[in-house]
């Protein structure tokens, strides 16, 4: 709150009625000088004050304007201040959310990943048990497999050095104990050698080596002959049950 301002100096009491009055003129001109003099004076000094008063005055209106300013500058840079501190709040708070659920989204397909590994390793490791165990078989199977191959090898060796397979015609090596036999050998062997053409007629017409009405031709002939080599093979075999039932 600013200084109230000094009061204006006030002119002194005169002293004119103090003084005893002169007859003369003289001493009463003095007199009027005097006071006009001390009245300038005062006037001058009450002026003078006035003017410093007012100064004064004009100072402490400045000062407390510096003062309000200050006050509004600090608040102003408070709430500046305020406000910078919740926006940093705000955003860290955000990341911390932000980074909280990647975190706990993280975690949980960590979780996810290490339940599945769990199950992983349980059926890799049957599935280790099993290869084992198909090692150890094949080990063994291979062990017999050299063991035979072995002895065939041996078979073959002295088969080469005997007379009698020397001898000895491969067609003769099979044949059959009666003439039904012989038949179904022979109708077996014709019945593959049909179905064999069969399949190349198919190939012949796929390659484009064979148009569709020779193909349909071809195919209806061996068809009807393949037909009546198998009717014939099922009535051999119905014979021999037969012949073995009675």
């Amino acid at each position: 709150r600013p200084n109230p301002p000094p009061a204006a100096a006030q002119p002194p009491p005169s002293y004119s009625e103090d003084i005893t009055p002169v007859s003369d003129k003289s001493s009463s001109e003095s007199d009027r000088f005097l006071q006009e003099q001390i009245q300038a004076i005062l006037a001058k000094e009450a002026e003078e004050a006035n003017r410093a008063a007012e100064v004064a005055r004009q100072a402490a209106h400045d000062e407390e304007e510096k003062k309000k300013r200050a006050m509004v500058e600090k608040a102003e840079e408070e709430g500046r201040v305020r406000r910078l501190k919740q926006k940093l709040n705000d955003k860290l708070a955000k990341h911390f959310a932000q980074m909280s659920q990647e975190t706990k989204a993280q975690l949980e397909s960590d979780w996810r990943d290490n339940f599945r590994l769990e199950e992983s390793k349980e059926a890799v490791q049957e599935e280790l048990e099993y290869f084992r165990k198909v090692k150890s078989e094949l080990e063994e199977q291979s062990q017999v497999l050299e063991d035979k191959t072995k002895e065939i090898q041996e078979w073959l060796e002295e088969a080469k050095t005997s007379s009698h397979a020397q001898k000895v015609h491969v067609d003769d090596l099979c044949k059959p104990s009666t003439k039904l036999y012989s038949q179904m050998l022979e109708l077996s062997a014709e019945n593959a050698a049909l179905t064999d053409a069969l399949y190349f007629l198919d190939r012949a017409m796929y390659m484009g080596q064979m148009d569709c009405t020779t193909h349909l031709k071809a195919v209806r002939k061996l068809a009807k002959k393949q037909f009546l080599v198998r009717a014939h093979l099922i009535k051999i075999n119905q014979t021999l049950m037969n012949a073995g039932g009675r």
